[in-house]
């Protein structure tokens, strides 16, 4: 049940929305980007954000690099929850910006934080938050861990008795394990009836509706 605090700085060119699983959180402050007068596109990072001295002495350094944020000498944020202040388990990082959230740990275990936009959350933007690990449930008896699941390909295509080389070959059942295989000729034969039929739809669609509406 501790309060604990994140700081989530964004020295990138796009947004990110970031969600928390197992909780929910405060919104306490939120810093904006610096924006061209003109165009409104961003032009540098919040005035109140710093990078770490090591990393902005980098030569060819650029803030979209910078991995370890501080606030600049001089400046405190102002954060304070009250009973009106925002909850909510998702929230977008503006580029160039930053939010300040707050959550309670009141939820027992391993919960995932990441970014929403999917590429983003497959290259990396994640992590996990380890919460109260003494006060979480054992795992259950016989549970796979990692690196439990020790099978080749070669052993998968055996467990389903299946030739990889004839692609035309349906998968067979193997005790209860049972997959049904669609043929390159099949496959290929439905992608050109389901072309032909919005083909067909486009031209139909914009005449039924002029019908309708004369």
């Amino acid at each position: 049940n501790n309060t604990v605090r994140f700081v989530l700085a964004n020295f990138g060119s796009e947004s990110h929305s970031i969600h928390m699983h197992g909780h929910s959180f405060f919104v306490v402050a939120v810093g904006y980007g610096s924006y061209h007068n003109t165009n409104n596109f961003v032009s540098g990072t919040n005035v109140s954000l710093s990078c770490s001295a090591d990393e902005a002495d980098v030569p060819g350094f650029s803030d979209q690099l910078c991995t370890t944020m501080h606030w600049r000498k001089g400046f405190t944020p102002s954060v304070k929850v009250t009973t009106s202040t925002l909850r909510k388990d998702t929230v977008v990082i503006p580029s160039g910006g930053y939010v300040i959230i707050q959550i309670v740990s009141s939820s027992p275990g391993f919960w995932f934080i990441h970014c929403h936009i999917e590429p983003h959350h497959m290259s990396g933007m994640a992590m996990v938050l380890n919460i109260a690990q003494e006060l979480q449930n054992p795992a259950p008896s016989g549970m796979t861990t990692c690196g439990d699941f020790s099978w080749s390909l070669a052993d998968f295509y055996q467990k389903l008795d299946f030739d990889p080389t004839k692609s035309s070959q349906p998968l067979t059942t193997s005790s209860s394990l049972y997959c049904a295989c669609i043929t390159t000729t099949t496959q290929l034969g439905l992608t050109i009836a389901f072309s032909i039929l919005g083909f067909v739809m486009l031209i139909l669609v914009p005449w039924v509706s002029c019908i309708v509406a004369c």
